[in-house]
């Protein structure tokens, strides 16, 4: 007759010995899973980029490429950059591209049909529409003091006074994007820059003023020291220079809404950080104010947005400078 205890201790060990062994089975053939996963995913992204680097060289590119149908639209209508090769999706058609595609046929732009992947490539992953143009760099002419600001110049055929912006130090590519396309569209005459610490007009600015950076009137200053020669040329020759400010009760702070065009004017807007310099200051006119309507919510538990973003102010101060031009 057996003993119930050693029997029940050997059944227990048996029982272990057999789960582990399932355990470590299992174990096995889910690690052979993952790792037949891990290949499918490393060999299939292996594949795409043999795709595209072996079978499929990318494009070379002789200049800088513009990502997007308002750039390329605005581009070679402009005529300042010279156009290279327009890169068009495959497959993807609209009446947007087709215009284009004809537009660069009259231009003789040589047209190259691409997989979308190429296109994102060749726009670093910015919105492309179905198109991108590869193009000249831009290059932006130098004002000339003596010959470009004159008293003759700062009115327009119609007689009204011009308006100029100066984006002062602005260093943020999207914002100077919008900047520009806010200028074009109010109907700013020029838009002049500083010789540096300002935005490249790259691509990304081109993008974001929606083609503006192609077709509007920018001259920049060759050196830092012309930026106070020019206002001053340009308040010897009639004009007033005006700047912004957030603070209201600064001495030459006027509310917007006061403030009327009745001689040609240059507007500086300040960058994001710190405004505009003292020694610009002081050279300007008038400083306008954007009103803050709700002064004690901003400083609500402590916590204060304080200013407009340069581009949204930019667009407020130059819709009521236009209207006071056009007499509205």
């Amino acid at each position: 007759m057996f003993q119930t205890g050693p029997m029940r201790k050997l059944l227990k060990v048996a029982e272990l010995l057999c789960k582990l062994t399932v355990q470590r089975n299992y174990s096995q053939v889910s690690k052979a899973n993952q790792t037949q996963k891990k290949r499918k995913y490393i060999h299939k992204i292996g594949n795409h980029k043999k795709y595209m680097g072996d079978k499929i060289p990318l494009p070379d590119v002789n200049g800088e490429v513009l990502c997007g149908i308002h750039p390329v639209q605005a581009a070679l209508h402009a005529g300042k950059r010279q156009p290279y090769t327009a890169f068009f999706m495959v497959g993807l058609s609209n009446e947007r591209l087709d215009l284009l595609r004809e537009q660069c046929v009259e231009k003789q732009v040589q047209i190259i049909d691409v997989k979308g992947y190429v296109l994102d490539n060749l726009s670093g992953n910015h919105p492309h529409q179905g198109v991108c143009l590869d193009v000249s760099k831009y290059k932006t002419p130098h004002i000339c003091l003596d010959t470009d600001i004159t008293s003759e110049k700062l009115y327009s055929s119609d007689g009204k006074p011009n308006v100029w912006l100066l984006p002062f130090h602005i260093k943020d590519t999207m914002n100077m994007g919008a900047v520009l396309r806010s200028s074009y569209y109010l109907g700013v005459n020029k838009v002049l820059l500083p010789s540096r610490y300002s935005s490249a007009l790259n691509p990304v600015v081109s993008k974001a003023s929606a083609g503006a950076l192609e077709v509007m009137n920018i001259q920049s200053l060759k050196h830092d020291t012309l930026l106070e020669k020019c206002l001053v040329k340009w308040r010897d020759n009639g004009g007033i220079v005006v700047g912004s400010t957030g603070n209201e009760g600064h001495s030459k702070a006027l509310h917007l809404h006061q403030f009327t065009v009745d001689k040609p004017t240059l507007l500086i807007i300040g960058n994001e950080a710190e405004g505009i310099s003292e020694n610009i200051i002081e050279l300007c006119d008038v400083l306008l104010n954007i009103k803050n309507y709700q002064p004690e919510l901003q400083h609500l538990n402590n916590f204060c947005v304080d200013s407009l973003n340069v581009s949204v102010a930019t667009g407020i101060l130059l819709h009521y400078i236009m209207m006071s031009k056009h007499g509205h």
